[in-house]
């Protein structure tokens, strides 16, 4: 269903892929990468300046036969 915004307003997007079921962050790359806290924190931010619709691209969950693991990410989407 279409939702129309006031001219005024804008949508923010945030599109993340391939977080593998990385719940923390790896502290890898500059700025470093990833952890599901960073990602909530950006969603709540972003939705207290403007309507924010997030999307996951795909491979949220963890490549490997895991299912403890598969659940948190899941949890933590919901």
């Amino acid at each position: 269903m279409p939702v129309k915004l006031p001219n005024n307003v804008s949508l923010t997007l945030i599109y993340t892929a391939n977080i593998n079921g990385n719940i923390d962050n790896c502290l890898c790359g500059d700025p470093p990468l990833g952890g599901m806290d960073h990602i909530a924190a950006a969603v709540a931010r972003e939705r207290k300046n403007s309507p924010t619709l997030y999307i996951d691209g795909g491979d949220a969950l963890n490549s490997y036969p895991y299912p403890e693991l598969n659940s948190a990410i899941l949890d933590i989407f919901n």
